[in-house]
């Protein structure tokens, strides 16, 4: 007689294949690096962001130094906001620095136009914030979980906005995802 055979075992649910994944996550980066970089000039040269203004006066106010000895000078440094009149200079330096160099290399370094270079930046940080959500929710879960993640991030309100603005808020929000990531990557 014959002896029945075992159940088969349940089939996981197959996950998304490698190919499909870069697809969806250029799509959703394609997607995203729309909403960020539509409409950098919303204001239309107004500067109406009371943070965005002070950071554009600073960096029109800063200046490229020679040498990386001369920004160790914080006493004598172009670089220095200080030194510029600026004492109360109370944000992050890194896209100061970052926006007024950016500037010098495409030549917008004017009061007028150093915010767009600004704007660029933190629409292009917040666009690596949207693979960082991708790469933490891919190496905690799976390569789907990832994908939807990134695609909730890029089309999220609140980081769209602070995108559209020069100020510290998407630098900073990229490099806390950045440690989160990292840290996520260390503990599991």
């Amino acid at each position: 007689m014959n002896e029945p055979s075992p159940p088969a075992p349940p089939s996981k649910p197959k996950g998304l294949r490698p190919w499909m994944t870069v697809l969806l996550l250029v799509y959703i980066l394609a997607a995203g690096a729309y909403f960020r970089f539509t409409g950098l000039n919303w204001d239309e040269d107004q500067h109406l962001h009371p943070d965005e203004r002070f950071m554009t006066m600073v960096t029109t106010a800063i200046a490229p130094v020679e040498h990386l000895g001369d920004y160790f000078d914080t006493d004598n440094s172009s670089l220095n906001p200080a030194n510029r009149g600026y004492t109360f200079y109370v944000y992050g330096t890194l896209p100061l620095f970052l926006t007024r160099y950016v500037g010098e290399w495409v030549e917008m370094t004017t009061y007028g136009n150093v915010h767009l270079v600004g704007r660029a930046l933190a629409a292009f940080a917040d666009l690596l914030v949207v693979l960082l959500v991708f790469l933490t929710g891919e190496h905690l879960y799976n390569r789907r979980v990832g994908v939807l993640a990134a695609a909730f991030y890029a089309v999220l309100v609140l980081p769209i906005q602070q995108a559209h603005f020069y100020t510290v808020d998407a630098f900073t929000g990229l490099f806390m995802m950045l440690a989160f990531y990292f840290a996520a990557r260390i503990a599991v």
